[in-house]
């Protein structure tokens, strides 16, 4: 996971060095109480002694990227989303402790993969390392 802030929240050598939950301070986005990866940013908190009051609740990090980018507060997010975020409205910074993020390719259970859907996920799944390899900005 990645936290998400406006652009100069943190210094620039800031950037770089991973965020716990005692850095979550201000207007905090949070995300649907069903969350799968919001209640482990949830749980991270509380093993860390801290309970996180979000002032604003989204259904998707789409939506909470695109409140950070209009300066509406922080966001903890996947970190394909925070790739998307805009590097002039937004700075990012990896999540600790690391909450590992899977991508899963849906099928129809009674039909392989044709070659070129094959070639399809092949090529998002390379897109999604690539992405991942370059961290955050």
């Amino acid at each position: 996971m990645t936290v998400i802030a406006p652009a100069g929240y943190w210094r620039a050598d800031e950037c770089q060095a991973p965020l716990s939950a005692p850095g979550l301070v201000g207007d905090l986005i949070g995300h649907a109480e069903n969350d799968p990866l919001g209640e482990l940013v949830v749980a991270a908190c509380e093993a860390q002694h801290i309970q996180p009051v979000f002032r604003t609740v989204v259904q998707t990090y789409q939506i909470a990227r695109s409140l950070v980018e209009a300066g509406g507060g922080m966001a903890v997010v996947d970190p394909f989303t925070a790739a998307a975020a805009s590097a002039a409205l937004v700075q990012r910074r990896p999540w600790a402790p690391a909450i590992p993020v899977q991508l899963f390719l849906l099928t129809a259970s009674h039909s392989p993969l044709s070659h070129g859907a094959r070639q399809l996920a092949n090529c998002i799944g390379s897109a999604a390392r690539a992405c991942l390899a370059r961290g955050p900005a």
